[in-house]
């Protein structure tokens, strides 16, 4: 757009591109400095996923910029050497008599107006934006109607268990039985999250108990000898045998208990040496979609200290789960607030004026709160997974900021700025937001709330950058042209 422009001039092609390098090439440095940072401190959160992301998206940015610089300029010579113009007019141009700055010829209408009912707009949505929802289930992350989760609240809901418990391992079953035994019976004061503690030991009950059980089973059994056999009715007469059987039973271990029913506690038998052992199994009381209580429940089961000092550590999916959502959580706001500071700082570099910096920031501080307002509107939640989209946008509202402001400052008026500039800030922003918002098409709900959530951000801060932006920069343009006719009165007078 800015090589348009400079096209309007009657100049040669190398004069035309070096300008509109020269012009808008360090707006535009900028501005794929400050997104493509905004992705590469998404490679310092300890999730791969937010990470490896960041570091594609980040050297891709950074690979556009130098095409830009290089490629483009010389695929325009190259086509200008096929026929003398023919660039011009593949790029188009805008007539010099268009692009006049003086401020008295083409303006924003009512800036004043428009920059008052933006600003009530802006104030209304962003007065909403404390009350966004933070979604704590994982569900929210999961494919629509997926068919593993779908048989796991059937189970929940026929047998009242939970599919996803932790698990502790054990090297022998001695130390299994001092498990066990430490949590029979479960203290449920201290471990209010548990719902059952499931051992190969759970189905083998305590010695005093099958001996009194035994005692109780041999006097049934001398009971049930004194009976004659010729009173049983023929067809009861094999029960009663079996009853009998029964009354002889004996105190018994592990050791008789059914190989199919060991083996959903042993480890199996082509694990290495260092890996056999046992299992003992917690199950949990919480639903474990539920990120504040599965992390309660992480809390209370991921270390398990015996009276003696004696730990043991669990594992599981529910425990991965809570690592996710705990990085999640903490790396978020870590990375929100080191992208800020540092964009802040190119800002400070770039523009070296508080006053410059602050218009330059009002795309992204404006944008962003109002899409948090609008979302608190529409009940929206923010999730563990659309959360890393926030540092997404600061480089993307960056952009819109640096370009007109830049544009601003080379001396063109608000109107002739966003004539160009503004024009190649909407495509841009147009362009990211069909990328962003394929995503609200998959019936995936974490992705879609990933789109969701930068297509209204991004939105609301291209919002901003035709309306509060505009309209400032035409006051400040106005003052500035007054000024600058003052000087020139001065001397004459």
């Amino acid at each position: 757009y800015r090589l348009r422009e400079e096209f309007g001039h009657e100049q040669s092609i190398e004069e035309a591109i070096q300008k509109a390098v020269i012009g808008s090439g360090q707006a535009s440095a900028i501005s794929a400095i400050a997104t493509g940072s905004a992705f590469f401190i998404l490679t310092l959160s300890s999730f791969k996923g937010f990470s490896e992301f960041g570091l594609i998206a980040g050297v891709g940015i950074l690979l556009v910029m130098l095409s830009i610089y290089a490629w483009c300029p010389a695929l325009l010579m190259a086509l200008e050497r096929t026929g003398r113009g023919r660039a011009r007019r593949v790029v188009g141009f805008i007539p010099l008599e268009e692009q006049k700055e003086t401020g008295s010829e083409r303006r924003i209408p009512r800036p004043k107006l428009l920059l008052t009912l933006a600003t009530i707009v802006a104030i209304v949505l962003s007065s909403q934006a404390h009350r966004i929802g933070f979604n704590y289930s994982s569900r929210s992350l999961l494919p629509d109607r997926q068919e593993s989760l779908m048989m796991r609240d059937e189970i929940d809901r026929r047998f009242s268990i939970n599919a996803e418990p932790l698990a502790i391992f054990t090297p022998n079953l001695q130390e299994a039985k001092r498990i066990f035994d430490y949590f029979t019976p479960l203290d449920r004061e201290k471990f209010d999250s548990f719902e059952q503690i499931i051992s190969l030991f759970t189905f083998v009950p305590p010695k005093e108990q099958q001996e009194a059980n035994s005692a109780i089973l041999a006097e049934w059994g001398l009971e049930l000898q004194e009976l004659d056999r010729d009173h049983i009715p023929e067809e009861h007469l094999e029960h009663f045998d079996t009853l009998l059987k029964f009354t002889q039973l004996k105190p018994f271990d592990h050791g008789i208990l059914p190989p199919v029913l060991i083996d959903q506690f042993k480890s199996l038998p082509e694990a290495k040496p260092e890996n056999q052992g046992w299992l003992t199994y917690i199950y949990p009381s919480v639903d474990v979609f539920d990120g504040q209580q599965l992390l309660r429940f992480n809390e209370q089961a991921k270390v398990i200290t015996l009276e003696d000092g004696t730990a043991y550590r669990s594992a599981g999916v529910g425990t991965l789960w809570a690592k996710l959502a705990r990085i999640v959580i903490e790396d978020g706001l870590v990375l929100f607030m080191l992208t800020a500071g540092i964009l802040l700082v190119i800002l400070m570099v770039d523009l070296k004026r508080i006053r410059r910096t602050v218009v330059a920031l009002l795309p992204l501080v404006i944008g962003l709160t109002s899409a948090l307002g609008l979302m608190a509107i529409a009940d929206w939640d923010l999730n563990f997974m659309n959360v890393v989209v926030f540092t997404i946008l600061l480089g993307y509202g960056i952009s819109h900021g640096v370009y007109l402001i830049h544009r601003f400052l080379e001396g063109a008026s608000p109107y002739t700025a966003m004539r160009s500039v503004g024009a190649a800030v909407a495509c841009s922003t147009l362009t990211s937001l069909a990328g962003w918002g394929a995503l609200l098409t998959t019936n995936h709900a974490g992705l879609r709330s990933v789109g969701l959530l930068a297509v209204v951000g991004m939105s609301m801060a291209l919002a901003v950058s035709f309306t509060i932006m505009p309209s400032l920069l035409q006051i400040l343009h106005d003052r500035r042209v007054a000024n600058r006719t003052d000087d020139e009165a001065e001397p004459a007078s």
